[in-house]
């Protein structure tokens, strides 16, 4: 069954809203609790999008942030640099830096499993799965 929209008719509502820079971004969690906003392309702010709080702030990155992506038991953030072919992984509840995992190419994005246990990530020319878990 299709249902006509009339002109100007929105579906749904507001659930949160945040006044952002140019060049800024937004990540939603899983669960759709917690949102990782970049700002100047340097600095990433992780908030309870119920209690608007800040969790944690990111920073002190080298390279320009290109993208980032939550894990689905939200306890990581996979982060995309720019310049650098690399995805750093931050533990959220800790506010630390877990790893770097470099690539010899451009990365295009990246996907954590089901079980936030591995990584996915897809570079110009291939794809790899990483186990988070391996110590090197």
């Amino acid at each position: 069954i299709k249902k006509k929209m009339k002109k100007g008719s929105v579906f749904g509502s507001v659930l949160w809203e945040e006044v952002v820079e140019e060049g800024s971004f937004v990540c939603l969690s899983y669960d759709q609790q917690l949102t990782a906003t970049l700002l100047n392309e340097e600095i990433i702010t992780i908030k309870n999008i119920q209690s608007n709080q800040i969790i944690t702030t990111l920073k002190d990155f080298k390279n320009k942030i290109s993208s980032c992506i939550f894990s689905y038991d939200c306890s990581r953030i996979a982060i995309i640099e720019s310049s650098q072919s690399s995805v750093q992984i931050w533990d959220i509840n800790q506010s630390s830096y877990v790893t770097k995992i470099n690539s010899r190419n451009e990365i295009q994005f990246c996907e954590f499993s089901p079980d936030s246990k591995s990584l996915a990530i897809c570079s110009l020319e291939d794809i790899k799965l990483w186990n988070l878990f391996d110590k090197p």
